[in-house]
């Protein structure tokens, strides 16, 4: 019996194992047991069973022991238990891909049929293994993984242990069956160790516990396997790395990288065809087209044949294999918490900084981080199915958006023999191809460039059908819940690690289960590879609210640390890959500490936040062209930059060294003329067409130009003790856009001031109006085709040919432009702030450069050393901003008797500029001349109460920022202008501007900033909208042209007291109510708002997604597939405190209705229009050019604290640019920076945190100042004096301003010291051409500038031409001087080989 056994064992035992024989077999009948010994598995066959990739082979498996139990009599409900000691596995990498298994081989141990008895009891195995080693071999790198306690077991669909009948779920109407298996190991070490660089660190490491959980789908009919999902958890990881170990890991992932490439392609022609067919959703397409009558007498046969069973089973048991299906095969990976560390090496790659020179370490802790892998998922499918996934989240959205907008696309590339490039504008996709005219009987027409697209609809809708039918696609998605990156730690910080980027969620009070981050990476194609366009990959990220703390060491050591990786792998460039990237996040911000502690400075902020509704960035171009990103956008501002003449001038501020402000890429991009290829044209039949098209086809337009757009942006100070900690208004909120271009590595210009090199663009352009479709889009192409003009008469200097004494273009260029007004407003104590953070960025930049410039160019570190001139580190930043309003916070000149009271504390006159807000919303300023203490000009109309909104919807619309209502105005400082009755709060005298009309969307009251963010949780769903309350007053319109807007500070300085107030009586009631109704709110509002604000856009309901369940029949399946055991969800990570503490929204809602500040202040706003700003960097040196075209000084020396708040809240509201009207003046500014090496002996220069300068930095001013018709007040001049005064002294700056044609009018109007004074007179200063000069010392000189002759220009300009040649000449005898001395050299080894020869050539007379 023994024997007749033991041959049936060795019969089918051995097709897996190679030398078996009966003596390594014993066999116990009766007991159920048997033992295997010396066991050498056949690694051919077991290379198939587990179906590893074909990049793979094992060369090698041997098991010491086998131990067989079988239960005999309890088959059915006790699995079998195979025990292994050791296993030893060898594999190694293909040199060429195997060939795949055929998909009709079915498992040995199978019955050969339906799924039966002998596989119920296959499956339920369990297997437990000691120890396994497997030894992994590639011509890169060898590795080792050694696990150990291997169980796998048979678990129930909620992955607890059961009867075994119970670990399956069988659908007879489906024909299909579920598995569920559970592989588990105590711990994992992995080791691997490169063979091609022998000093690299091996890269080591160590697992806990972890377990996979593995559910397949099996057909009954043949037993064939559908579908597996396969679940990895691990438990929480902790990973050391060093710079050397990423290195090492990059070139393992390098050296397989091509072979997983080709085995994916090979496994999309042959496996996706057999998962397609698979489908539920292909099937259900499938049937829908093949849906007859015989299909439905079959279904109803079907159904008859199984009534014996009862309808309770009928129902439940699709109800659970509906809940537990794997309708796709998918990977997931999943784990409570990571923490890894990285540190750098030593030697040169570390910073030279001295906290960072001894070494540091980055840590980074994640919290619930999960991937899930799709590899075999329909393109037009839906995702309800996927585990743990939001259908309604912003990535999906996206991806439909995407292929939707290709499906429009490629039927237009189908039926136009036309190119169809990407226009300035375009329709919708969705109002397109609507009306399709069918062709008669079915039959194919013409192709699309024989005969039009009436005859040809049918065919070609239904070729896109069906090709689009099958698109399938490959889809990576990683969701981490929270994370926090530390700041270094090294060696002289002791206390506890704070955060430097970090989930943002709990300031909002979002949902726990929220992820803070969600990635998606999406590559399509078609099964069996047809050669036919498919969408391109796509990257998709989302980030819910994340902080980014300002901190200058964790900056050094990341530049450092990733130079250093970059010096060690990257040898040469690679060639760019053809990737659309969309990124959203949404309440980002950014934290930027103050320096030092000042506990007696009451104003003095502890932090800046820069913080923004909603920043995206992406490379893909819209449609939409009124949207931001599209190209009609980028041609807007382009045409906004073409108004200014910084960009296109010549003369001073710009210099022929400098490089263009604006480089010809973003021209090209506007006119679609750096498309990556011409679109398809279509000169043959439909199918024929088809066959031509690559997969790439439609890949048409440049992804190398990054948009970013904020919306929108502002800027708050905190931790104000006067203000109790709330935030102080800095920079009101403002819509940005960035368009981003980086050159490649391979056309990157030397950034050389030789006038000669740069780049060579094309001298003739072809017209681009035939290619534009609208209107719009042509009146742009105009535009742009001036602006090319522009810039091909900047590029060239005179010279004939192209490229001669054209400017160079930096390495990256960053072209930013804001449609909307900027205003600012800003005293002392954070004028000292930024000082302080001015004097941080410099030390910042200054060591980033060294650094960089230190470690790519170091002669003795792994990697390829760059020169210098190829380093790409030049950089451009180009801007235009219509108009800049900055608002100088002074005290007042004269301290009042409310002054010191009526406020919640006593605050003393001079300790504060600005202290405690009324309003904490994103205030914007208006301002008015006036001399008396509390002077207040009214406009009669209808005036908005504050707003209250919701924190996302703290802040303009779109239509507000970018679209001002056009108003009357009339301009000047001097020449008051009269106001327009618009119906709005009541406007200063020398207000250039009104508000919007009442039918905009108002700005939301300051008051509730940062309110009743615990709320929000529960109203991001339905997001209210700003509630806003306006009162009509029935005011005379005469009020509003009468005595008192002819008013001005001279008129004020000696009229008398009566005089003034008959202009002011009739209307100073009226806006006393209306003023106090509108800053007035009522707490139990508060209570219920945020302080975030919003484009409130019509998609602005969905920038933050709460519900993020799958709302599918499996609910709890996520949960239950993901838990392990009883343990409780993590908690998120701990931060560190701030060295203050923000206040909750429910303490500033407390405090809001009796905290107001009453004390006066002190006013000046300088208006600038049309401002260009270009910032150039090389290396240390650095160039800032400012130029605007108009400037305008509005002052009120007394003005009450609230009401500044209120009118700097509503100044962006309405804005029209009122400044074009006024006379234009000439500013020019000019700032160089240079750097220069410290001389030995010399005293080194130290930044701000004490550490020595690498280099000695020599700042030097250069501007004009033109045309300009000025009036100020005498206190105002001492007020900036004392505002501008710095807590240190500062290095003079060197300078030099040129002062022409202007004309200042100074007005005393402080307290005479003689009680006998009979009053001051303006003092009129005419300054007709005047230089003033600063030396190093500090020493101020004024020169006359003299007239320059045409002689004299004459004579300046042939010395400045004999210079060039004699700099010419200089070159050229050189030149000769090296060429004689290579010829006298060659000479005399001609003389020497001679001499050896036997003979001599005579002696010439050397010169």
């Amino acid at each position: 019996m023994a024997g007749l056994i033991k041959n049936q064992i060795l019969k089918h035992l051995s097709k897996f194992a190679k030398n078996v024989s009966s003596d390594s077999i014993n066999v116990s009948t009766l007991k159920g047991e048997g033992e295997l010994t010396n066991l050498e598995l056949n690694e051919i066959v077991l290379t198939d069973l587990l179906e590893l990739p074909t990049w793979l082979r094992i060369t090698r498996a041997v098991v010491n022991r086998v131990n067989l139990k079988i239960h005999w009599t309890k088959l059915k409900n006790v699995p079998i238990l195979v025990s292994l000691d050791e296993v030893q596995v060898d594999m190694e990498t293909c040199s060429e891909l195997r060939s795949q298994a055929s998909s009709s081989v079915l498992p040995s141990y199978s019955s050969g049929g339906r799924y039966g008895f002998s596989d119920k009891v296959i499956d339920g195995m369990t297997v437990t293994v000691n120890s396994v080693l497997i030894t992994f071999r590639s011509h890169a790198f060898h590795a080792t993984f050694q696990l150990s306690r291997i169980v796998l077991d048979s678990k129930n669909p909620i992955w607890q242990k059961g009867d075994l009948r119970t670990t399956r779920l069988k659908d007879v109407d489906r024909g299909e069956l579920l598995i569920f298996k559970e592989l588990s190991w105590q711990t994992l070490r992995v080791e691997a160790r490169s063979t091609q660089d022998k000093a690299l660190t091996p890269l080591r490491l160590i697992t806990n516990q972890a377990r996979c959980r593995i559910t397949i789908k099996k057909k009954l009919a043949d037993c064939s396997v559908v579908g597996c999902r396969l679940v990895l958890l691990m438990d929480d990881l902790l990973w050391v790395l060093t710079d050397s170990q990423l290195t090492a890991a990059f070139h393992f992932v390098d050296s397989l990288s091509d072979l997983v490439r080709q085995a994916t392609q090979q496994s999309q022609k042959t496996k996706a065809v057999r998962k397609l067919e698979s489908l539920p959703e292909f099937q259900a397409q499938k049937a829908q087209q093949a849906r007859g009558s015989a299909s439905q007498q079959s279904r109803a046969a079907n159904v008859g044949s199984s009534g014996g069973r009862s309808q309770a089973t009928q129902s439940s048991i699709p109800k659970a294999f509906n809940k537990y299906d794997v309708p796709e095969t998918s990977y997931h990976f999943y784990s409570e918490r990571i923490d890894l560390h990285f540190c750098d090496d030593p030697g040169p790659g570390r910073s030279s900084h001295p906290d960072l020179s001894a070494g540091a370490a980055l840590q980074v802790a994640i919290c619930q981080l999960e991937m899930d892998f799709y590899p075999y998922h329909l393109a037009a499918g839906d995702r309800g199915h996927w585990v743990k996934y939001c259908v309604d989240c912003g990535p999906s959205s996206w991806a439909q958006a995407a292929l939707a907008q290709f499906k429009t696309l490629l039927t237009d590339a189908l039926n136009s023999s036309r190119s169809t490039h990407t226009p300035l504008s375009r329709a919708p996709p969705h109002t397109r191809h609507e009306t399709s005219h069918q062709t008669q009987g079915g039959r194919t027409g013409p192709g699309p460039g024989e005969g039009g697209g009436t005859t040809q609809s049918s065919p070609l809708k239904c070729v896109v059908a069906t090709q689009l039918r099958k698109l399938m696609s490959s889809c990576l998605v990683l969701r981490v819940n929270d994370f926090c990156v530390y700041r270094v730690s090294t060696s002289k910080r002791k206390q506890a690690p704070k955060e430097f980027i970090s989930g943002d969620k709990d300031r909002f009070k979002l949902p726990t289960q929220m992820a803070s981050l969600h990635l998606e990476f999406t590559m399509y194609y078609y099964p069996a590879n047809p050669n036919f366009p498919v969408p391109p990959p796509k990257l998709y990220l989302q980030l819910n609210p994340v902080q980014v703390t300002f901190d200058p060491l964790s900056i050094l050591w990341l530049n450092s640390f990733a130079r250093s990786l970059q010096r060690a792998i990257v040898t040469e460039p690679s060639p760019s890959s053809y990737l659309d990237v969309h990124l959203e996040a949404i309440m980002p911000r950014i934290i930027i500490d103050g320096v030092g502690e000042h506990s007696n400075q009451r104003d003095r902020p502890h932090a800046m936040h820069i913080q923004a509704t909603r920043l995206i960035l992406s490379n893909v171009r819209q449609a939409d062209p009124t949207l931001p990103g599209s190209l009609a956008s980028l041609a807007n501002s382009l045409e906004a930059a073409q108004q200014g003449e910084l960009f296109f001038a010549s003369t001073f501020p710009t210099s022929s060294e400098d490089f263009q402000p604006i480089c010809h890429k973003f021209v090209k991009h506007a006119i679609a003329e750096d498309n990556v290829r011409n679109p398809p044209v279509i000169d043959s039949t439909l199918y024929e067409a088809i066959n031509n098209m690559n997969r790439d086809a439609l890949w048409i337009q440049a992804r190398d130009i990054l948009f970013l757009h904020f919306e929108p942006l502002w800027v708050e100070f905190f931790g104000v003790p006067a203000a109790r900690n709330r935030p102080v208004p800095f920079v009101d909120a403002f819509p940005l856009s960035l368009w981003i271009y980086v050159k490649p590595k391979s056309s990157l210009l030397v950034a050389s001031r030789k006038p000669g090199v740069g780049s060579c663009e094309e001298k003739d352009k072809r017209s681009h109006k035939h290619q534009l479709r609208n209107s719009h889009a042509e009146d742009l192409s105009q535009d742009l085709n001036s602006f090319s003009e522009k810039d091909k008469v900047v590029h060239s200097s005179g010279s004939g040919e192209c490229g001669e004494g054209s400017r160079p273009e930096a390495a990256t260029h960053i072209f930013a432009h804001t449609p909307s007004l900027v205003s600012a407003q800003l005293n002392h104590y954070q004028y000292l702030f930024l000082m302080r953070q001015l004097d941080v960025i410099t030390e910042l930049t200054s060591y980033l450069t060294y650094d960089t410039i230190n470690i790519l160019t170091h002669p003795n570190m792994a990697g390829v050393a760059l020169t210098q001139e190829n380093l790409g580190d030049t950089l451009v930043v180009s801007a235009v901003v219509p108009q800049v309003d900055v608002s100088l916070v002074m005290p007042p000149p004269h301290t009042s008797k409310d002054f010191m009271a009526g406020d919640m504390e006593s605050f003393l006159p001079d300790s504060s500029s600005t202290a405690d807000l009324h309003d904490l919303g994103s205030p914007s300023c208006e301002v008015r001349n006036s001399a008396s203490e509390h002077s207040i000009v009214q406009k009669a109309g209808e005036t908005d109460a504050c707003s209250i909104t919701s924190d996302i919807t703290k802040s303009y619309s779109v239509d507000q920022l970018t679209s001002p209502q056009p108003v009357p105005v009339s301009t000047s400082i001097t020449r008051q202008p009269s106001s327009t009755a618009n119906g709005n709060i009541s406007q200063p005298p020398v207000s250039q501007h009104s508000p919007a009309s009442t039918g905009k969307q108002q700005s939301p009251s300051a008051t509730v900033k940062h309110a009743a963010s615990r709320q929000l949780s529960s109203s991001l769903t339905n997001l209210p909208r700003s509630i806003r309350s306006s009162q009509i007053l029935d005011t005379d319109p005469s009020h509003i042209n009468g005595p008192m807007m002819q008013l001005n500070l001279h008129d004020n300085l000696n009229a008398g007291i009566s005089s003034m107030r008959k202009g002011l009586t009739s209307g100073f009631t009226n806006l006393m109510s209306t003023i106090e109704s509108a800053v007035k709110t009522s707490p139990e509002d508060m209570s219920d708002t945020l302080s975030v604000r919003s484009d409130l856009s019509s998609d602005s309901d969905n920038f933050i997604v709460v519900n993020i369940d799958s709302e599918r029949t499996d609910s709890g399946l996520g949960d239950a597939l993901f838990r392990v055991g009883n343990k409780p969800p993590p908690s998120s990570i701990e931060l560190a405190s701030e060295v203050f503490e923000e206040p909750t929204p429910s303490e500033i809602s407390d405090v809001t209705s009796s905290f107001r500040r009453k004390d006066t202040i002190s006013v000046v706003t300088f208006k600038m229009s049309r401002m260009q700003i270009v910032q150039e960097s090389r290396g240390y040196e650095s160039t800032i050019k400012v130029q605007c075209c108009h400037l305008v000084c509005e002052e009120c020396n007394t003005m009450g604290y609230d009401e500044f708040q209120t009118k700097f809240s509503s100044r962006s509201r309405g804005w029209s640019d009122s400044l074009a009207s006024t006379d234009p003046c000439c500013l020019k500014i000019r700032l160089d920076t240079h750097a220069e090496p410290i001389s030995p002996g010399a005293e080194e220069p130290r930044g701000i945190s004490g550490a020595p300068l690498p280099m000695l930095i020599r700042p030097f001013l250069n501007a004009q100042v033109a045309d300009l018709n000025m009036s100020l007040l005498m206190s105002t001049i001492t007020g900036l004096i004392d505002l501008i005064e710095d807590e240190i002294i500062p290095q003079p700056l060197q300078m030099e301003v040129l002062v022409e044609r202007v004309g200042l009018q100074l007005m005393e109007d402080r307290i005479p010291a003689n009680i006998t004074s009979p009053g001051s007179v303006p003092t009129q200063v005419w300054l007709p051409k005047l230089v003033v000069k600063r030396d190093s010392d500090g020493i101020f000189t004024l020169l006359p500038q003299r007239e320059e002759t045409s002689e004299g220009q004459s004579i300046k300009d042939e010395r400045d031409k004999l210079q060039e040649e004699l700099k010419q000449l200089r070159e050229q005898l050189a030149q000769v001087q090296e060429d004689n001395c290579s010829l006298m050299a060659t000479l005399a080894k001609l003389q020497e080989d001679q001499s050896c020869k036997g003979f001599s050539l005579p002696k010439l007379p050397l010169p």
